[in-house]
């Protein structure tokens, strides 16, 4: 996935597609190159088959998104 930097108190999303996944699954996302950054990370499934994930920025520093592992996995729910 090809993320640009996240400078400081911005936001950068990602759609990435996600076989099987439902509307109605619990989904998390993780960044490998985050470290200790103050990036919040939110994914939920869009549409069937796609997630959507949002990083917001915190800190006080650009992060270069770009350079690390992103994951994402849904599970159904209930």
């Amino acid at each position: 996935v090809d993320l640009p930097p996240i400078k400081a108190g911005g936001v950068a999303s990602v759609s990435v597609g996600l076989e099987g996944a439902s509307t109605t699954d619990v989904v998390t996302a993780s960044l490998s190159s985050l470290g200790d950054a103050m990036v919040f990370v939110s994914a939920r499934v869009a549409a069937d088959g796609r997630a959507l994930v949002l990083f917001r920025n915190e800190g006080e520093e650009a992060v270069d998104a770009a350079k690390g592992v992103l994951r994402v996995a849904a599970a159904a729910f209930g």
